[in-house]
């Protein structure tokens, strides 16, 4: 149709409307209109005879929805009607059951040799060609673990109760800090031994303040348990108070950390669960309380290089633990100094008593890691030499009133060598 329009308009432009291809064009165009409606008629007239048909087939299907809906109305009501009755027959049912039971029960009084038969043959069983049970090979590997197992515990349980577990070896244990510790038991020994004479040099006098912690001077002789700067005692103290978080510094050095390492011992004596934690970046402590040195400790935590597992280890002569100073690099691990408190925190709600030996530190360095309920220890060998009177002074500017001495004096010696144990 479009292309006659498009031929008819064309033609126009030269020829008159009465032009006889003008006229047959038109014609053409004519019959295509006619046939246009006459296939439009057709299939509106198809499209109303199936609009039709989908009408008859709806009303069908509501018809047998509305009949389906009373048949369901109607097998309810059978539905229930039909529960009823099997109830009926389940009473029924066991109130026979009763009466046979009570029959046959007197028919068996009555007649010895009665005996109701109550069997019936299903089909006949075939002989296997192999035994289903017992399956040797399952259970003779059952058995092998099993007692395998079992001799292992027996011999772990025995092993642990029998107190062979940690057995001190002969000799000392080399290592390369051992020449360290040569000279620093040397020098304990010499401050032990020396004397002051009449020519010596006079020791500063302790001011005021460093005089309110330092009010008794050191014994010259052994003092008992009874001691108020003894570790027994200063351990009774601590249990008695309920202090749950310590800190140890020792102004003279390395020469305190046996007390302090005696005083976790004797908490762990008393029955508590204390553990120690060797700040004094010398490893001054934990060098006395394990076997193994060096082990993975607090810096290998602070640079997240171990896990809490990896760095608490058990004392080699009591129940504590000790978490020594590791093996990571220093100045990684106080980038990570912030996560110290958080650590402590940890351990004192996991254990008794957590005891921090800071060494020689000052009481600067103590405010990270104190708090109100933290107990402030100072270690000493000699109570009037100036170290310790410094120290004393220092705490007490800072604010450090309530500050506990412990000498060690009940300890053997102010360093006792490292001992070489091995785990049997």
């Amino acid at each position: 149709q479009i292309q006659l329009n498009a031929q008819i308009a064309d033609l126009s432009t030269t020829l008159l409307p009465g032009h006889p291809r003008i006229k047959a064009l038109r014609s053409q165009l004519g019959d295509l209109s006619v046939q246009i409606r006459s296939q439009a008629r057709n299939v509106l007239d198809s499209l109303r005879n199936q609009a039709a048909t989908e009408r008859n087939r709806e009303a069908e299907l509501i018809a047998d929805v509305n009949s389906l809906k009373a048949a369901s109305s109607d097998a309810n009501t059978n539905l229930v009607e039909l529960r009823a009755l099997e109830r009926v027959a389940a009473s029924q049912r066991g109130l026979l059951e009763s009466y046979l039971i009570r029959f046959r029960e007197a028919r068996s009084r009555d007649e010895t040799e009665y005996a109701p038969p109550n069997a019936r043959v299903i089909s006949t069983a075939t002989v296997p060609t192999s035994p289903s049970f017992p399956k040797m090979g399952p259970i003779l590997s059952a058995t092998f673990v099993g007692a395998l197992l079992l001799m292992i515990l027996v011999t772990l349980l025995r092993e642990l109760f029998s107190g062979r577990a940690i057995v001190p070896a002969k000799g000392q244990l080399q290592s390369p800090d051992h020449l360290v510790d040569t000279q620093r038991k040397a020098k304990a020994n010499s401050a032990y031994e020396t004397k002051p004479t009449a020519s010596a040099p006079a020791r500063p006098e302790p001011s005021s303040a460093a005089s309110a912690i330092l009010n008794a001077p050191k014994p010259t002789t052994v003092p008992s348990a009874n001691d108020n700067f003894s570790v027994a005692a200063l351990s009774r103290q601590l249990i008695d108070r309920g202090s749950k978080r310590a800190i140890v510094i020792s102004p003279e050095g390395d020469i305190g950390s046996i007390c302090t390492v005696g005083l976790v011992r004797a908490m762990a004596d008393e029955g508590l669960r204390p553990v120690l934690v060797d700040l004094t970046g010398t490893a001054a402590s934990s060098q006395h309380m394990v076997a193994d040195y060096p082990l993975p400790g607090i810096t290998d935590l602070l640079a997240s290089q171990a896990n809490y597992s990896d760095v608490i280890h058990a004392d080699a002569a009591s129940y504590a633990h000790v978490i020594p100073t590791g093996n990571a690099d220093a100045e990684v691990a106080m980038r990570a100094a912030d996560r110290l408190p958080i650590i402590i925190d940890a351990l004192a709600s996991a254990y008794d008593m957590v005891v921090v030996d800071c060494g020689a530190t000052s009481a600067a360095g103590l405010k990270r890691l104190s708090t109100v309920d933290t107990e402030v220890i100072m270690a000493m060998v000699e109570p009037d030499s100036g170290q310790a009177i410094r120290a004393a002074e220092d705490l007490i500017v800072s604010g450090y009133t309530d500050v506990l001495i412990m000498t060690g004096d009940d300890m053997p010696s102010p360093i006792s060598p490292k001992p070489d144990l091995r785990f049997a």
